[in-house]
Protein backbone atom coordinates (compact mmCIF):
# COMPACT_ATOMS: atom_id res chain seq x y z
CA UNK A 1 0.00 0.00 0.00
CA UNK A 2 1.55 3.62 -1.04
CA UNK A 3 2.16 6.15 1.89
CA UNK A 4 -0.63 8.42 0.21
CA UNK A 5 -3.32 5.26 0.17
CA UNK A 6 -1.91 4.61 3.86
CA UNK A 7 -3.10 8.10 4.90
CA UNK A 8 -6.14 8.17 3.81
CA UNK A 9 -7.46 4.36 5.18
CA UNK A 10 -5.69 5.63 8.88
CA UNK A 11 -7.43 8.66 8.35
CA UNK A 12 -10.65 6.77 7.72
CA UNK A 13 -10.45 4.46 10.82
CA UNK A 14 -9.56 7.61 13.08
CA UNK A 15 -12.59 9.33 11.26
CA UNK A 16 -14.88 6.09 12.30
CA UNK A 17 -13.34 5.73 15.89
CA UNK A 18 -13.47 10.05 16.87
CA UNK A 19 -17.39 9.69 15.40
CA UNK A 20 -18.71 6.68 17.85
CA UNK A 21 -16.59 7.99 20.63
CA UNK A 22 -17.50 11.69 20.43
CA UNK A 23 -18.06 12.84 23.56
CA UNK A 24 -15.17 10.75 25.36
CA UNK A 25 -13.29 12.39 22.49
CA UNK A 26 -14.20 15.66 23.15
CA UNK A 27 -13.93 15.43 27.06
CA UNK A 28 -10.33 14.70 26.25
CA UNK A 29 -9.70 17.35 23.99
CA UNK A 30 -11.00 19.94 25.97
CA UNK A 31 -8.87 18.34 29.11
CA UNK A 32 -5.39 18.39 27.02
CA UNK A 33 -2.64 20.15 27.95
CA UNK A 34 -0.41 20.29 24.96
CA UNK A 35 -2.41 22.61 22.80
CA UNK A 36 -0.43 21.37 19.64
CA UNK A 37 -2.07 17.73 20.09
CA UNK A 38 -5.32 19.03 20.85
CA UNK A 39 -5.95 20.77 17.55
CA UNK A 40 -4.58 18.01 15.85
CA UNK A 41 -7.10 15.69 17.29
CA UNK A 42 -9.94 18.56 16.27
CA UNK A 43 -8.53 19.05 12.61
CA UNK A 44 -8.29 15.40 11.84
CA UNK A 45 -11.86 15.19 13.11
CA UNK A 46 -12.81 17.89 10.90
CA UNK A 47 -11.63 16.66 7.78
CA UNK A 48 -13.56 13.29 8.95
CA UNK A 49 -16.83 15.25 8.81
CA UNK A 50 -16.01 16.65 5.61
CA UNK A 51 -15.34 14.16 3.51
CA UNK A 52 -18.38 11.85 5.17
CA UNK A 53 -20.76 15.14 4.34
CA UNK A 54 -19.23 15.20 0.67
CA UNK A 55 -20.44 11.38 0.41
CA UNK A 56 -23.45 11.53 1.14
CA UNK A 57 -24.78 14.83 -0.10
CA UNK A 58 -22.85 14.86 -3.07
CA UNK A 59 -25.08 11.70 -5.12
CA UNK A 60 -28.38 13.85 -4.06
CA UNK A 61 -27.19 16.99 -5.79
CA UNK A 62 -26.14 14.72 -8.76
CA UNK A 63 -29.45 13.31 -9.15
CA UNK A 64 -31.38 16.21 -9.02
CA UNK A 65 -28.93 18.35 -11.90
CA UNK A 66 -29.58 14.74 -13.82
CA UNK A 67 -33.05 15.15 -13.29
CA UNK A 68 -33.08 19.20 -14.28
CA UNK A 69 -31.32 18.40 -17.19
CA UNK A 70 -33.79 15.93 -18.13
CA UNK A 71 -36.78 18.22 -17.36
CA UNK A 72 -34.54 21.40 -19.27
CA UNK A 73 -34.70 18.98 -22.68
CA UNK A 74 -38.62 17.88 -22.07
CA UNK A 75 -39.70 21.51 -21.97
CA UNK A 76 -37.52 22.47 -24.88
CA UNK A 77 -39.10 19.69 -26.78
CA UNK A 78 -42.73 20.38 -26.16
CA UNK A 79 -42.01 24.51 -26.50
CA UNK A 80 -40.92 23.52 -29.88
CA UNK A 81 -44.31 21.60 -30.89
CA UNK A 82 -46.40 24.38 -29.85
CA UNK A 83 -47.15 26.54 -32.72
CA UNK A 84 -48.30 29.48 -31.10
CA UNK A 85 -46.73 32.14 -28.45
CA UNK A 86 -49.96 31.76 -26.36
CA UNK A 87 -49.27 28.42 -25.74
CA UNK A 88 -45.72 29.04 -25.42
CA UNK A 89 -46.08 31.52 -22.66
CA UNK A 90 -48.64 29.53 -20.67
CA UNK A 91 -46.68 26.84 -20.62
CA UNK A 92 -43.41 28.91 -19.18
CA UNK A 93 -45.97 30.47 -16.51
CA UNK A 94 -47.24 27.32 -15.31
CA UNK A 95 -44.04 25.23 -16.12
CA UNK A 96 -42.47 26.32 -12.07
CA UNK A 97 -45.25 25.04 -10.08
CA UNK A 98 -44.81 24.06 -6.30
CA UNK A 99 -46.67 20.76 -8.24
CA UNK A 100 -44.40 20.68 -10.59
CA UNK A 101 -41.52 20.49 -8.50
CA UNK A 102 -43.28 17.30 -6.93
CA UNK A 103 -44.03 15.82 -10.39
CA UNK A 104 -40.45 16.70 -11.25
CA UNK A 105 -38.89 15.19 -8.13
CA UNK A 106 -40.59 13.55 -6.21
CA UNK A 107 -39.66 12.96 -2.39
CA UNK A 108 -35.90 13.82 -3.45
CA UNK A 109 -35.49 17.47 -1.97
CA UNK A 110 -36.89 16.49 1.07
CA UNK A 111 -35.02 13.25 1.70
CA UNK A 112 -31.84 15.88 0.51
CA UNK A 113 -32.80 18.32 3.19
CA UNK A 114 -32.97 15.64 6.01
CA UNK A 115 -29.58 14.51 4.66
CA UNK A 116 -28.25 18.10 4.69
CA UNK A 117 -29.50 18.62 8.48
CA UNK A 118 -26.50 16.03 9.50
CA UNK A 119 -24.00 18.00 8.11
CA UNK A 120 -24.97 22.09 9.34
CA UNK A 121 -21.29 22.61 10.28
CA UNK A 122 -19.56 20.80 7.80
CA UNK A 123 -18.79 22.95 4.15
CA UNK A 124 -20.37 20.33 2.13
CA UNK A 125 -23.65 20.93 4.13
CA UNK A 126 -23.88 24.67 3.53
CA UNK A 127 -22.86 24.55 -0.30
CA UNK A 128 -26.07 21.30 -0.59
CA UNK A 129 -27.80 23.92 1.32
CA UNK A 130 -27.80 27.17 -0.75
CA UNK A 131 -27.87 24.37 -3.75
CA UNK A 132 -31.57 22.87 -2.75
CA UNK A 133 -32.85 26.32 -1.59
CA UNK A 134 -31.60 27.42 -5.13
CA UNK A 135 -34.22 24.75 -6.57
CA UNK A 136 -37.30 25.56 -4.24
CA UNK A 137 -36.51 29.44 -5.44
CA UNK A 138 -37.06 28.09 -9.33
CA UNK A 139 -40.39 27.00 -8.74
CA UNK A 140 -41.80 29.69 -6.45
CA UNK A 141 -41.32 27.18 -3.35
CA UNK A 142 -40.32 29.94 -1.12
CA UNK A 143 -41.42 29.01 2.47
CA UNK A 144 -39.43 25.89 1.23
CA UNK A 145 -36.43 27.48 0.80
CA UNK A 146 -36.91 29.50 4.31
CA UNK A 147 -36.95 26.10 5.85
CA UNK A 148 -33.41 24.99 4.04
CA UNK A 149 -31.30 28.49 4.66
CA UNK A 150 -32.57 29.00 8.21
CA UNK A 151 -31.74 25.55 9.52
CA UNK A 152 -27.90 26.31 8.11
CA UNK A 153 -28.04 29.73 9.32
CA UNK A 154 -26.38 29.43 12.58
CA UNK A 155 -23.34 26.90 10.91
CA UNK A 156 -22.24 30.59 8.71
CA UNK A 157 -20.31 32.37 11.63
CA UNK A 158 -20.21 35.96 11.32
CA UNK A 159 -18.48 37.01 7.74
CA UNK A 160 -17.20 34.92 4.81
CA UNK A 161 -18.05 33.22 1.11
CA UNK A 162 -21.02 31.31 2.83
CA UNK A 163 -21.71 33.95 5.30
CA UNK A 164 -22.74 36.09 2.36
CA UNK A 165 -24.56 33.58 -0.15
CA UNK A 166 -26.78 32.20 2.63
CA UNK A 167 -27.90 35.60 3.57
CA UNK A 168 -28.29 36.93 0.70
CA UNK A 169 -30.24 34.19 -0.38
CA UNK A 170 -32.35 34.74 2.91
CA UNK A 171 -32.94 37.91 2.62
CA UNK A 172 -33.90 37.47 -1.65
CA UNK A 173 -36.43 34.59 -0.15
CA UNK A 174 -37.70 36.94 2.65
CA UNK A 175 -38.61 39.80 -0.02
CA UNK A 176 -40.12 37.05 -2.13
CA UNK A 177 -42.82 36.04 0.95
CA UNK A 178 -43.02 40.07 1.31
CA UNK A 179 -41.37 40.14 4.43
CA UNK A 180 -39.24 43.35 3.11
CA UNK A 181 -38.28 44.71 6.54
CA UNK A 182 -36.73 41.36 7.47
CA UNK A 183 -35.12 41.18 4.56
CA UNK A 184 -33.24 44.47 4.43
CA UNK A 185 -31.74 43.61 7.55
CA UNK A 186 -29.85 40.36 6.16
CA UNK A 187 -28.86 42.46 2.82
CA UNK A 188 -27.29 44.64 5.59
CA UNK A 189 -25.75 41.89 7.13
CA UNK A 190 -23.82 41.31 4.10
CA UNK A 191 -23.01 45.12 3.39
CA UNK A 192 -21.20 44.75 6.63
CA UNK A 193 -18.90 42.01 5.79
CA UNK A 194 -15.95 42.92 3.93
CA UNK A 195 -15.51 38.90 3.22
CA UNK A 196 -18.42 39.11 0.98
CA UNK A 197 -17.44 41.82 -1.27
CA UNK A 198 -18.68 40.27 -3.98
CA UNK A 199 -22.26 40.56 -3.41
CA UNK A 200 -22.18 44.55 -2.05
CA UNK A 201 -23.57 45.45 -5.30
CA UNK A 202 -26.09 43.64 -5.31
CA UNK A 203 -27.02 44.16 -1.50
CA UNK A 204 -27.41 47.46 -2.23
CA UNK A 205 -29.59 47.14 -5.14
CA UNK A 206 -32.45 44.95 -3.54
CA UNK A 207 -32.42 47.25 -0.33
CA UNK A 208 -33.68 49.57 -3.06
CA UNK A 209 -35.99 47.39 -4.26
CA UNK A 210 -37.85 46.62 -0.73
CA UNK A 211 -37.82 50.38 -0.03
CA UNK A 212 -39.87 50.83 -3.50
CA UNK A 213 -41.52 47.61 -2.04
CA UNK A 214 -42.46 49.19 1.36
CA UNK A 215 -43.45 52.97 0.02
CA UNK A 216 -39.99 54.63 0.83
CA UNK A 217 -39.50 56.22 -2.40
CA UNK A 218 -36.83 58.41 -1.67
CA UNK A 219 -34.76 55.62 0.29
CA UNK A 220 -35.59 53.66 -2.67
CA UNK A 221 -33.71 56.37 -4.76
CA UNK A 222 -30.78 56.85 -2.69
CA UNK A 223 -30.09 52.63 -3.02
CA UNK A 224 -30.40 52.71 -6.46
CA UNK A 225 -27.75 56.04 -6.98
CA UNK A 226 -25.39 54.41 -4.58
CA UNK A 227 -25.38 51.00 -6.85
CA UNK A 228 -25.54 52.70 -10.52
CA UNK A 229 -22.73 54.93 -9.40
CA UNK A 230 -20.94 52.54 -6.91
CA UNK A 231 -20.74 49.68 -9.12
CA UNK A 232 -21.73 51.57 -12.48
CA UNK A 233 -19.87 48.34 -14.24
CA UNK A 234 -21.84 45.36 -12.32
CA UNK A 235 -25.06 44.00 -13.26
CA UNK A 236 -26.74 45.27 -9.90
CA UNK A 237 -25.59 49.19 -11.10
CA UNK A 238 -27.06 48.67 -14.79
CA UNK A 239 -30.17 47.43 -13.54
CA UNK A 240 -29.98 50.51 -10.32
CA UNK A 241 -29.51 52.93 -13.46
CA UNK A 242 -32.75 51.17 -15.34
CA UNK A 243 -35.20 51.87 -12.34
CA UNK A 244 -34.44 55.23 -11.82
CA UNK A 245 -35.18 55.91 -15.07
CA UNK A 246 -38.47 54.26 -14.08
CA UNK A 247 -38.95 56.04 -11.39
CA UNK A 248 -38.33 59.59 -13.23
CA UNK A 249 -40.94 58.21 -15.97
CA UNK A 250 -42.96 57.65 -13.28
CA UNK A 251 -42.40 61.57 -12.16
CA UNK A 252 -43.30 62.77 -15.34
CA UNK A 253 -46.55 61.30 -15.44
CA UNK A 254 -47.57 62.24 -12.52
CA UNK A 255 -46.59 65.77 -12.56
CA UNK A 256 -46.84 66.95 -16.39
Amino acid sequence: MSKSNKFIATSDRVGHWIEKHRKVVFSLIVGLVVIGGAFAAWKTYCSYREKQAQDSLYPYQARIEKIQAEVLKKDAEEKAKKKSEKDTLKESQDNQSKDSLTADFGSLPDEYLKEISKYKGAKAGLISAIQLAALFMDYDNYDKAYEVLNQVLVSTGTKGVFFGLVHMQMGTVLGALNKYEEAKKFYDKVLKDKESEFLHSEAVLKIGLAEEKLGNREQAKAQYERASQEFASSEAGKSAKAYLRLMELEKAKMNP
